[in-house]
């Protein structure tokens, strides 16, 4: 019969895995980190040190716990799920560079920060801008496609004399109906025109008749702001009337 195991401290002591001492170049690592986690300067030359694997996996623990207890600490609820680069975010809320930021803090980006034409119709929402974020005289006529304001885009009385300082007018060719027999029923009709020069935008026109008849209208008028012309048509039963046409003009 065998006798029961007795415990024996120094049987236990002998199974227990032995403590060993940190090497100095351990000691070195360690107190690097630390200091340079805690961001104190030391100034003076750099020891070389040499770990051995095993050392190397306990110093990138000890980073870890170390650096996320210091990133912590100064910035309490910073969180960053998925961000490839940041080189440097003092003071950014969303991102040093935006390439797909999809909004922008208020008055963030002024004139300083846009390069000439990097802004076109095409990266401005509609309605988005408003008399107030217009500089005076930053809207010319080249700005502004054919046939994009019509009167539902001006405010009443919102232009007066002042904006038409440069208005002139165009007069088209007299053109001349000439009805043989008067006043027997048989309306003859005629076409004037009267255009813009080059340079000029058309903006407004009318059509009027030189002579003095009765039985004389102006049957249509179409105006044509893309390429700033109007056509006119008059017609008339009361012998040689003569009509023309007009375009209002100013400078682009």
């Amino acid at each position: 019969m065998s006798l029961p195991y007795r415990y024996s401290k120094e049987r236990t002591l002998k199974h227990l895995p032995k403590w060993r001492k940190p090497s100095p170049a351990m000691i070195v690592a360690i107190a690097a980190l630390v200091v340079s986690v805690g961001g104190t300067a030391v100034a003076g030359p750099i020891a070389e040190i040499s770990l051995n694997k095993g050392e190397k996996k306990q110093i990138r623990k000890i980073s870890g716990k170390v650096s996320n207890r210091q990133i912590t600490q100064r910035a309490p609820g910073l969180s960053v799920a998925a961000a490839n680069i940041a080189n440097v975010a003092n003071a950014a809320n969303v991102a040093t560079t935006a390439n797909n930021a999809k909004t922008v803090d208020d008055e963030a980006i002024d004139n300083d920060k846009l390069a000439d034409d990097s802004v076109d119709g095409s990266k401005v929402s509609d309605d988005s801008l408003s008399a107030s974020d217009l500089g005076p005289n930053s809207v010319g006529g080249s700005e502004i496609a054919p046939n994009a304001v019509g009167g539902t885009h001006i405010s009443s009385s919102a232009v007066g004399g002042d904006e038409l300082e440069n208005f002139h007018i165009h007069i088209g060719s007299t053109v001349t109906i000439n009805d043989i027999t008067a006043l027997d029923g048989d309306w003859l009709a005629g076409t004037a025109t009267a255009s813009c020069t080059a340079g000029e935008q058309m903006v407004g026109y009318y059509a009027e008749w030189t002579s003095a008849g009765d039985e004389i209208a102006i049957q249509e008028i179409i105006p044509n702001f893309g390429t700033n012309e109007v056509t006119a048509r008059g017609i008339s039963d009361d012998g040689s009337e003569t009509f023309r046409a007009v375009a209002i003009c100013v400078f682009n």
